[in-house]
C-alpha cells in the first residue's frame, strides 16, 4: 500500500475482487486507527480506462462522534501498519466461513448510518467468531469466550459484554426504543466498536485466527475460552504497615504521604525514578546495565501515558517515537526477522529506528543478555558526536543464509537517559499544572490499579485559576 496524496491505486488487470479486497483495507485501517479517532471511507471509484467502472459511493464508513476526542492523518508508519494487517485480513477472509461473515458483518456495520443498524451486525460478527455450532446457550458462550480472548481487560469484562449483549437481545425482541436517547445509544455502540476492534485486533496478533482453518482446531481454540474471571482484575492494597512497610521513594514510605496532597503524591512520584533510577546511571561500560534500565523506565511511562496496564509492543514504539522523532527514523532496507510461531518460522520486518530499539534492545537485552546483531551502542564519548541520540551503518552484515543483509543502528544511551529523564520531568510537571487534565485522570487510574491507592480529585480550590484545562470546572 503506498502513500498516495488522496486515493488508492488498484494496479491490477484483474479487477474480478477489487471491490473486496479495498473493503478490507478500510477495516485494516479502521484497526489501526485505535489511538487516531481517524474513520477512513471511500466516496468515489475511478477508472479512466474504463469510464463505466466509475462510480459515486452513497454509503461510507460513518463516524461515531461518541468516540471523537480529536482527529489524526494517518502517517506513513500507520499506512505500513495497515499494509500489514490487510496482509492478514485476506488470510483470515479466506480460511473458513466464520470468518469471512465475521468480516463481512464487520464492514456492513461500521458503514451503517443507523446505530441500531450497526450494532446489530457488529454483534452478529462477534457471534460468527464466537457463538457454539449447536443452538442454545449463545449469551454465555459468546461473553465468556469474548471475555476471556481480552482478559478481561477493562471494559471487556463479562459483565460488559453480558450488558451489551442484553442490548442486542431486547432490540430484537421488541424490549428496546431504538429513538430513545441517541446520545447514549451512541455511547452503547461506541463500547460495541472498540470491544470489536480490540477482538479482531487479539485474534491478527500472533496469527490466531489460524485456529479457524478446521473445526477440530477451532473447538480446541474456543476450549481455552469458556472460562474468565467476572472482574476486569485483581487489584491487591499494599501490605499492612505492620507487616511491612513499602518505600513510595528513597526518602518516604507510602504511609508517609498524605494522598489528598495532589502536589506531595506527584513530587513523591517523581522523587521515585529520580533517585533510584536516572541518577545511578554511570554511563560507559556500565551501560549495558543503563539500558536494561531505559528499557524498563519506556514500559512504565508508556503505560502512564495510555491507557494500557500490559504490555504492547506497538505501545512501546509509539512512546518512543513520540519522544524523539530520531526513533521514526526509516531503514532504507527493511531489517528482515523471524520467530517460531505454530510450527513453522514468520517472518517480520524492522522498519525504523523504534523497530530496531524494541527488538534489537529492549527484548535482546531481557532475553538474551546482549544487543542483537543489529543494534549497536556508544559507550566512550570519542565514539559519537555531541547530542546523537542513534546513526545508523549501512550494510553490516549478513545473515547466516546468505539472503538478507542488514543495517546496524547504534543508539547513545546517554542520550536516551537525557531525553527520558526530561520527558519524566515535563510529564510531571504537567500533571502538577493541570491536575484536571485528561493525562492527570490516567495517571490516577494508573496509580490505582498499580498500588491499590486512589488520589482523589483535587478541590477546585486546589487547581490554578489560570491553568486552562480547569477553565470553568476549576472555579464552580
Amino acid at each position: 500500500m503506498k502513500l498516495e496524496s488522496w486515493c488508492l491505486v488498484w494496479d491490477d488487470a484483474n479487477i474480478s475482487n477489487y471491490k473486496a479486497v479495498v473493503n478490507l483495507a478500510l477495516i485494516a485501517l479502521r484497526l489501526c486507527a485505535e489511538q487516531k479517532s481517524s474513520t477512513p471511507f471511500i466516496k468515489y471509484r475511478f477508472c479512466l480506462e474504463q469510464p463505466k467502472f466509475s462510480s459515486y459511493l452513497e454509503e461510507t464508513m460513518t463516524t461515531n462522534y461518541a468516540t471523537i476526542e480529536r482527529r489524526q492523518l494517518y502517517d506513513r508508519d500507520s499506512l505500513d501498519e495497515a499494509n500489514e494487517v490487510l496482509s492478514a485480513l485476506l488470510r483470515m477472509d479466506e480460511i473458513s466461513t466464520r470468518t469471512h461473515n465475521a468480516l463481512y458483518f464487520l464492514f456492513r456495520g461500521l458503514h451503517n448510518v443507523h446505530w441500531s443498524d450497526s450494532f446489530l451486525m457488529i454483534m452478529t460478527s462477534l457471534e460468527s467468531l464466537f457463538s457454539k455450532d449447536k443452538a442454545g446457550g449463545a449469551i454465555k458462550a459468546v461473553t465468556s469466550r469474548v471475555a476471556s480472548l481480552l482478559d478481561s481487560r477493562s471494559r471487556c469484562t463479562i459483565a460488559d459484554i453480558e450488558s451489551l449483549y442484553d442490548i442486542r437481545s431486547r432490540l430484537v425482541h421488541g424490549h428496546f426504543d431504538a429513538r430513545a436517547d441517541q446520545g447514549k445509544n451512541l455511547e452503547h455502540l461506541a463500547h460495541l466498536e472498540y470491544v470489536a476492534s480490540q477482538c479482531f485486533r487479539e485474534l491478527l496478533r500472533n496469527d490466531k485466527y489460524e485456529w479457524y482453518s478446521s473445526k477440530e482446531k477451532r473447538d480446541r481454540f474456543m476450549g481455552t475460552l469458556n472460562t474468565a474471571p467476572p472482574g476486569a482484575r485483581i487489584i491487591y492494597a499494599l501490605p499492612d504497615v505492620a507487616v511491612f512497610k513499602k518505600c513510595y521513594n528513597k526518602h518516604q514510605f507510602f504511609d508517609d504521604i498524605y494522598w489528598g496532597d495532589w502536589a506531595a503524591a506527584i513530587d513523591g512520584f517523581e522523587q521515585r525514578f529520580e533517585k533510584w533510577y536516572f541518577e545511578h546511571m554511570l554511563g560507559g561500560h556500565a551501560s549495558y546495565l543503563d539500558f536494561c534500565a531505559l528499557c524498563a523506565l519506556v514500559e512504565v511511562f508508556s503505560n502512564y501515558e495510555s491507557d494500557r496496564d500490559w504490555h504492547e509492543p506497538k505501545n512501546y514504539r509509539e512512546f518512543l517515537r513520540r519522544l524523539d522523532s530520531v526513533f521514526r527514523t526509516r531503514l532504507n532496507s527493511s531489517i528482515v526477522t523471524t520467530r517460531w510461531e505454530a510450527g513453522s518460522w514468520k517472518e517480520g520486518k524492522l522498519r525504523d529506528f523504534a523497530d530496531v530499539f524494541y527488538a534489537g534492545v529492549r527484548c535482546s537485552l531481557h532475553h538474551h543478555g546482549d544487543l542483537a546483531s543489529f543494534a549497536g551502542m556508544h559507550v566512550e564519548h570519542g565514539e559519537r558526536k555531541a547530542g546523537e541520540l542513534a546513526v545508523v551503518r549501512a550494510a553490516a552484515g549478513k545473515s547466516l543464509c546468505g539472503s538478507h543483509e542488514y543495517p546496524l543502528v547504534v543508539f547513545n544511551p546517554a542520550e536516551l537517559k537525557s531525553r527520558l529523564r526530561k520527558w519524566f520531568h515535563d510529564y510531571c510537571n504537567d500533571l502538577r499544572r493541570a491536575p484536571l487534565s485528561a493525562r492527570a485522570g490516567q495517571f490516577r487510574k494508573k496509580f490505582m490499579n498499580d498500588f491499590g491507592i486512589t488520589i482523589p480529585i483535587p478541590a477546585p480550590n486546589q487547581t490554578d485559576p489560570g491553568d486552562a484545562s480547569a477553565g470553568a470546572t476549576g472555579r464552580a
